[in-house]
């Protein structure tokens, strides 16, 4: 009794249990526990002729913060397909939102939002402590093209844990974001709205809050809690499983529930327990890392005291210029390595210097206004959730593999620390793949005029295909000039080569195009047909590359790739493609 006694006396007990036994009538209605009621409120904030009187304001903040999600930013070819500047100009005043709209197949689609004005339709997969169901994304870009033909589509994947969808098209959002924009909502437009409204989103955003554990001084506050008194709370909890026992812990229990789980949940956490032992292991000076029960992170010696907090737009995690961590997506474990908000005269250089090492950088991470790139991200499933050992084993096996130490070692040269002699010095793994792709567009007779050795993405036409650039012809920046390319690209995983469908041009010949690959048994995606496409992969196969700076072993990948029954099975089907056209 005298633990529980503590424990009520406790400052930081006191004030979380003010927040979670706060009002909120949304709670009551138990709203946050099930996908389609929140569903349901997302639909409503769609809806510009909402009660709420905002109008278009939050699918406009929405979208817009859709294209800004880092994830979809990066990747160049998932916006551009879209013009960004038209999303300015339009207005969704006409915007029409259906929910659980069920498809031929008999499935749903959470959100449909049409806009007939601009010939719009924004496709959102909610999945809210769900997960796909094989096909279904496809199945609904295929049936918001049949309904609305001549629309164009957004599909929008919108998950708890910004996990990767399975279909390329769709745009990745988070729960995280749609906290943000009704952050800005609130903030910009409460002198607009009732005071019936404000507070209903206010509730709404509490919820969100909660669900996301985003708040860093109720998490702080529950670290405290648990440190103090964790036989206490772990005592409360255990009185859940057996409430005959002592009767009066469960009432206690039950009285502070959402309060006791928090705390066991932050305090508690298995990821966290693990990342501690893992700095151990390292032994890691203290501000080299950041022990948080979600997203544990940590920074290389070597990056540590390169860039100052002065040399941030704002605060970040460690307020290093660069950023590892960890974190849990779905039932993997991801790493990732990021280049932060840097001013632009900070930033623009290392850039530079990390493509010249041979990190691949994306063109527009060096836009005016760009604050994070991600250089790297790796993924295994750790053999189970359940113990802090092998969550601990999963940090350490991503932290260990070829391509992080690389990545380091690759991020030492780019800051001028590395102890290698120039004189000596191999080539970086950029030109060792430039060097590595001559050579073997050499070694299968490829004609000169045929490929184009880059460092970042050497690329390459194969000779029929080039008897398609009369009949099909592309914009003049398009890689070698031809509607097909197919080129090599060096990722975290590996070397991978894709084949990509280019901007033909007028749109009917490159839908023409499409359907005759289509024909040959081709994959062709569904939006691939929707004006205004200009890039489709057709092709994607990876293999593993033991060392990149042996240029052998680069050529023998490539050779894998190219030689292999997948690549050589689409090159046959794209030929009978040529030969009908």
């Amino acid at each position: 009794m005298q633990l529980l006694a503590l424990l009520e006396d406790s400052s930081a007990f006191t004030q979380l249990k003010r927040h979670f036994n706060r009002f909120n009538p949304l709670k009551v209605l138990a709203v946050d526990q099930f996908e389609i009621r929140h569903s349901n409120f997302l639909a409503w904030l769609l809806d510009a002729k909402g009660n709420h009187q905002l109008g278009d304001f939050f699918i406009r903040k929405l979208l817009t913060k859709t294209f800004l999600n880092p994830a979809n930013s990066e990747e160049e070819d998932k916006l551009s397909n879209y013009d960004l500047k038209s999303f300015v100009r339009m207005h969704f005043q006409d915007l029409e939102v259906y929910k659980e709209l069920q498809t031929n197949n008999g499935k749903r689609i959470d959100l449909l939002a049409v806009s007939p004005r601009n010939k719009l339709v924004v496709l959102i997969e909610n999945k809210f402590h769900s997960t796909e169901s094989e096909g279904q994304l496809e199945e609904y870009i295929e049936f918001a093209k049949a309904t609305y033909p001549a629309y164009q589509i957004v599909p929008i994947f919108l998950t708890l844990q910004n996990e990767v969808p399975t279909h390329e098209d769709y745009l990745m959002l988070g729960y995280d974001d749609l906290l943000d924009v009704l952050d800005t909502l609130l903030q910009t437009q409460k002198s607009y709205m009732n005071q019936q409204i404000y507070d209903f989103l206010c509730y709404y955003n509490e919820i969100l809050t909660d669900i996301l554990e985003d708040d860093e001084d109720l998490n702080e506050l529950a670290l405290t809690v648990f440190r103090d008194h964790q036989d206490a709370v772990k005592c409360l909890q255990a009185s859940a499983k057996k409430p005959v026992d002592d009767p009066y812990l469960f009432d206690l229990y039950l009285e502070n529930r959402q309060t006791i789980d928090f705390i066991i949940r932050v305090g508690d956490s298995l990821m966290l327990e693990a990342f501690k032992e893992f700095v151990q292991t390292k032994e890691w000076p203290e501000q080299l890392s950041n022990v948080h029960f979600k997203r544990p992170s940590f920074v290389e010696s070597d990056w540590h005291g390169v860039y100052s907090a002065e040399d941030l737009r704002e605060n970040w995690w460690l307020n290093e210029g660069f950023i590892a961590w960890f974190e849990r997506i779905g039932e993997r474990l991801k790493l990732t390595v990021e280049v932060g908000p840097l001013h632009q005269e900070k930033r623009e250089p290392l850039l530079r210097s990390l493509e010249a090492a041979g990190i691949p950088i994306r063109p527009s991470a060096f836009e005016e206004g760009k604050k994070y790139t991600s250089i790297y991200t790796s993924f295994i499933e750790p053999v189970n959730w359940d113990t802090k050992e092998a969550i601990r084993s999963a940090m350490g096996a991503l932290y260990k593999e070829q391509s992080y130490q690389q990545l380091a070692e690759q991020i030492k040269t780019a800051l001028g620390l590395s102890t290698v002699d120039n004189s000596q010095k191999p080539s970086s793994p950029a030109v060792v793949m430039q060097d590595s792709f001559t050579a073997f567009m050499k070694s299968i007779e490829c004609k000169s005029a045929h490929y184009a050795s880059h460092k970042r993405t050497p690329n390459f036409v194969e000779t029929e295909w080039t008897q398609l650039a009369g009949s099909f012809p592309v914009t003049k920046t398009y890689w070698l000039g031809y509607p097909l390319i197919a080129w090599f690209e060096k990722t975290s995983k590996g070397l991978r080569l894709f084949v990509e469908v280019g901007p033909v041009e007028p749109h009917a010949k490159r839908v023409e195009l499409l359907k005759t690959l289509e024909a040959e048994g081709i994959v062709i995606r569904a939006l691939a047909f929707e004006e205004g496409r200009k890039y489709t992969k057709i092709f994607s196969e990876l293999v593993q590359v033991e060392d990149w700076k042996d240029a052998v072993r680069v050529m023998d990948s490539m050779k894998s790739l190219y030689t292999g029954p997948a690549y050589q099975g689409l090159k046959n089907k794209i030929y009978r493609a040529v030969k009908s056209l």
